[in-house]
């Protein structure tokens, strides 16, 4: 043996492998079974001939002051180990190669040897040569070539030194062709392709791996004209690519690298890890196939260019043939080890089976991960569809005889009739009092001649009056309407035109009312006394299949849209969502959301139907975090239904954590950002938290989901399905996707609502017969939600935005096209399209318009118009005025092509820059805050794109900015920059006796009347 005092650098591959990127474990292994006989002595010989031969057995590394990394040097003695031993079982002989490596090759000498061997005897069948070799000594085909020269009797000989292959490598990269190969590579680096990962791979902080793996045999399928390792590759590309939800996905293949002659018998770290990219979206098989044949054929011609030290995708894939090395088994990590994150497929063919190996970092993904993505994989080379899909259900809610929701009210009062059932400040009514206050409407109502199968609206302020009206109409057997007082006049009179009610309850407002034709009005403020021993009974036997409520949302034709809900649905709803949260008998639950949609039907029936306590927060105090938090402190609840931009708002301000209920807090109606998971984790660790989502047109919810731990990175799920309910993701045949394949949500099952009022042509497009059959009888049908959305392996079910222009502003369910269509609708306007900006809490409209003739209306009169027919949240804040609207070849509007739009001042009226060091204070906040580059100080908050949630922050921010707290009252009167600057001015003004704080009391009352005149810019969530 030669031994020399000359320093060798390691070889790209090796300095990859002796940094450490990976596993930690640093070293490759194999099993292999020998056919023939072979002595520990024979065995010994033989290595130590093999050692003599080639110098990658007896290299050392040596650490050399002033570099970097270490040089290799080939010593005289061999670095080897020897071990022999006995298999006494057939277990022990079929173990995997971690075990083997750990009962046999994990002493102090056979991990700092450069090969270590054991040769074991087996109780029965042939003897197992088990080799284990530091990752930059050795990779899997350098241990086959060992194997086999260990197992042969003639002497090995070494055609080429892997310290020349080392020189030769470097030599590659100096090259002056490699500049062109390093420009192939960096084409693939960081981009999307590159950095897509698995939605359900959970997040490691630290750069350490658990690697583990998992082995599938599928029996049959190696079949067809494409070649296995291009079949194999094409199906895991596939099934990365449907969860990824990207056509062009890139891979790391672990290539082993011997394409040339010379490398083939090289002992050493020949293989690489380089990336694959290829984009067979569209494309048929054969054309995928010779697509990705030519990938592959690019990446192999350039690999000798690629840089270990680059970036490499999560997802990665090799091609090998275990049978064909004496039917070697392999460790996970043999010859490339695997990164943090890291997923890689390991395919192979034995004995006309597909053998599936995965290898993967067990912080990240699970076994039942693992099991799907397996099953998928067996699919995709059956050749058949994926599998992966059953329609999920919650738990099983035993289908009771059908009731109807006065009659679970009904079981409450006779079951409680002295349990608190309503609590509006300090006064409580039980179920006993409110039943009296229920019955005399129903009495009214009766009298008035309403009938079952009528609709009466409700047009009434959150309080007792209101919630009585709600359940006297279920108790008579006639639908309810829910509208908001302060709505715009022509919606109101819009949706009454539709609706036609045959009574409409107010408080009060008898004259707004008067001029109402054939519709008759009660007013609760005024009932007559009820006479308690009345001939006729106001409890009247209700059909479950009845409508109980009509609740509008927003039309894309310009026309809100009544969803009408049955009794049924109801009760079903109640009772699955009671299951379903658990909480105690004794629970007093709440929301802050408008009675006109059912957002807050979760606490309001969710109490009133079980016997619990509903918690009336007055209109006045939901949006003002300090009113809001001294009531829920005064009356605490134990659940709160609540939007996560009205939560994130309340707890921007100090102390807005006092507004978190006592046990269970139910978000809904948008999705909840990690910040505001974060922070609820770390204010209120002990607090439960309930995702839930639902559609108005399938009866207030459908799924809920535990948000506990940290946040999934993509995206909080909407959980599982409730009650007797089924979810299906389908595509755009109806046909069923497969598990992490985007599709569109359809919802079947008991809390599909009947349809929207008059309106049979729009009711048949978005409830369809339900393709897959469930529990209920044949010709069930499904509500198609217009929500893109997968399934997770855990069942769980994750929504990826809308399919159609829908979008939620402030919480708000908002159709562009209804705007839109209200647009061209007004004089002067010829076209509008109406898109939205931005995304999540801070969305908001954006309308793109084209005037009739040469002058176009101002922007100031346009908006005054929209307002007294839209709703605050559907006013867009930005107007683009355009000559024409771009269009695509077929002529419809091509929404990319639109400029970009900022939102603007609403008044049209000259800007009024700020005159002092106070108000330049607040104009600073609000450009901050509105996201605007200019505001006049006379300016209007609301019409410069202000809203309610972003009220309360304002007043947070000019509260912190100057010491002294405006009453929420007082910000809904003073909306310019002026006012506010006023208010400060005067309040840190010395006080002058009386006199300062009663200007201060004629502020307030002021203010109280004037919100009034506001309270249609006030906006809480309307709908789930």
């Amino acid at each position: 043996m030669l031994e020399t005092d000359v320093g060798y650098r390691l070889s790209p591959l090796q300095r990859h492998a002796w940094q450490g990127r990976g596993t930690g474990t640093g070293y490759s292994a194999a099993v292999f079974a020998l056919d023939a006989p072979l002595t520990p002595d024979a065995l010994a010989a033989r290595l130590q001939r093999l050692a003599a031969e080639l110098e990658i057995l007896r290299v050392e590394l040596v650490q050399v002051d002033g570099l970097r990394e270490p040089v290799q040097y080939v010593r005289e003695t061999a670095r080897c180990h020897v071990v022999a031993g006995r298999l006494a079982t057939e277990a022990e002989a079929d173990a995997d190669v971690d075990t083997l490596v750990d009962a046999w090759l994990d002493c102090s000498a056979s991990r700092q040897a450069n090969l270590a061997v054991a040769l074991l005897d087996a109780a029965t069948g042939p003897r197992h040569l088990l080799l284990r070799a530091p990752t930059w000594i050795a990779d899997d085909a350098a241990l086959a070539l060992l194997a086999q020269a260990l197992a042969a009797s003639e002497p090995f000989v070494a055609d080429t030194q892997y310290i020349d292959i080392a020189e030769w490598m470097h030599d590659v990269l100096e090259s002056p062709v490699a500049e062109a190969g390093r420009a192939f590579w960096s084409s693939l680096n960081a981009d999307a392709a590159h950095a897509a990962r698995l939605p359900f791979a959970r997040h490691a902080a630290s750069s350490s791996v658990t690697p583990a793996r998992r082995n599938y045999r599928v029996e049959s399928g190696v079949t067809g004209p494409v070649e296995p390792e291009l079949q194999a590759l094409l199906a895991w590309h596939g099934v990365l690519s449907r969860w990824c939800g990207v056509g062009a996905l890139d891979l790391t293949l672990f290539d082993h690298g011997r394409r040339f002659d010379e490398l083939a018998t090289v002992i050493g770290p020949v293989a690489r890890a380089i990336p694959l990219r290829c984009d067979t979206c569209g494309l048929t098989a054969a054309d995928s196939a010779a697509r990705m044949a030519d990938a592959l054929a690019q990446a192999r011609r350039h690999q000798e260019y690629f840089d270990p030290a680059l970036p490499l995708p999560v997802h990665g894939y090799q091609w090998r043939t275990s049978g064909g090395n004496g039917g070697a088994r392999w460790r996970g990590d043999s010859g490339l080890a695997i990164m943090p994150g890291q997923l890689v497929l390991r395919a192979g063919i034995d004995a006309g089976a597909w053998m599936l190996e995965f290898v993967f970092d067990a912080r990240c993904f699970s076994a039942a991960d693992i099991d799907v993505l397996a099953e998928q994989m067996r699919s995709a080379l059956l050749q058949a569809p994926l599998a992966g899909y059953t329609p999920l259900c919650g738990p099983a809610v035993t289908p009771a005889r059908p009731v109807s929701a006065d009659a679970l009210f009904d079981a409450c009062v006779a079951g409680f009739p002295h349990a608190p059932a309503v609590r509006s400040g300090q006064t409580v009514l039980d179920y006993a009092a409110l039943d009296h206050q229920v019955g005399r409407i129903a009495d009214a109502l009766l009298d008035l001649g309403v009938r079952h199968g009528d609709r009466i609206a409700l047009v009434l302020p959150r309080d007792v009056a209101c919630i009585a009206a709600m359940l006297a109409a279920l108790r008579c057997g006639v639908a309810y309407v829910p509208l908001d007082p302060d709505a715009p006049t022509q919606r109101l009179a819009d949706i009454l035109a539709e609706a036609l009610p045959r009574v409409l309850v107010h408080a009060g407002a008898t004259d707004r009312w008067a001029s109402l034709d054939g519709m008759a009005t009660l007013d609760v403020t005024r009932l007559p006394a009820r006479a308690e021993a009345a001939v006729r009974p106001s409890r009247i036997a209700v059909d479950p299949l009845q409508i109980a409520y009509v609740i509008y949302t927003s039309g894309s034709t310009g026309r809100p849209k009544g969803v009408e809900v049955s009794h049924q649905a109801v009760c079903h709803y109640v009772q699955a969502i009671e299951q379903r949260l658990g909480l105690e008998a004794s629970a007093s639950l709440s929301a802050l959301s408008t009675w006109t949609a059912d957002l807050g039907y979760t606490a309001l029936y969710g109490a009133l139907l079980t016997g619990r306590c509903f918690d009336i927060v007055p209109s006045d105090t939901v949006l003002d975090p300090a009113r809001l938090s001294l009531h829920l402190a005064q009356h605490p609840v134990d659940c709160l239904k609540i939007v996560p931009s009205h939560l994130a708002a309340l707890l921007e301000v100090p102390g807005g954590e006092a507004v978190l209920p006592r046990q269970c807090l139910v978000l809904g109606g948008e999705a909840a950002a990690p910040a505001l998971l974060a922070r609820l984790r770390e204010r209120r660790p002990d607090l439960r938290v309930v995702n839930h989502y639902g559609p108005t047109e399938t009866t207030i919810g459908v799924t809920t989901h535990e948000a506990h731990g940290a946040p999934h990175h993509a995206g909080l799920p909407i959980g599982r399905a409730l009650g007797r309910l089924r979810l299906h993701v389908l595509d755009a045949q109806l046909q069923p996707c497969p598990v992490g394949v985007i599709g569109e949500l359809y919802i079947a099952g008991a809390g599909v609502a009947q349809g929207y009022l008059s309106r049979p042509d729009l009711t048949a497009e978005r409830f369809l017969p339900e393709p897959v059959s469930g529990e209920d009888a044949p010709g069930t049908r499904m509500y198609r939600s217009g929500d893109r959305a997968r399934y997770w392996p855990n069942g769980a079910l994750q929504l990826l935005g809308r399919a159609d222009d829908q979008v939620k502003i402030r919480g708000h369910r908002v159709e562009p096209g209804e705007v839109a269509a209200v647009l061209g609708r007004l004089p002067g306007v010829g076209a509008a399209v109406v898109v939205a900006q931005e995304a999540g809490a801070d969305a908001w409209l954006a309308a793109y318009l084209v005037p009739t003739g040469a002058v176009r209306p101002g922007d100031a009169a346009l908006l005054a118009q929209l307002h007294t027919c839209l709703p605050a949240h559907m006013v867009p804040s930005a107007l683009v005025w355009m000559q024409q609207l771009p269009v695509t070849a077929n002529g419809k509007v091509d929404r990319r092509a639109l400029p970009p739009a900022s939102r603007q001042r609403g008044s049209g009226r000259a800007v009024v820059a700020p005159r002092t060091s106070r108000e330049h204070d607040i104009a600073a906040i609000w450009t901050a805050l509105l996201g605007v580059d200019e505001v006049s100080v006379e300016d209007n908050f609301f019409d410069c794109g202000g809203h309610s949630l972003l009220l309360v922050q304002l007043k947070a921010r000019l509260d912190a900015a100057f010491g002294r707290e405006m009453p929420i009252v007082t910000l809904f009167q003073a909306t310019t920059i002026a006012a506010q600057a006023r208010f400060y001015d005067a309040s840190s003004a010395p006080a002058t006796g009386q006199g300062a704080s009663t200007a201060e009391h004629d502020m307030a009352r002021r203010a109280e009347k004037a919100r009034a005149a506001l309270q249609r810019q006030r906006e809480v969530r309307t709908d789930v």
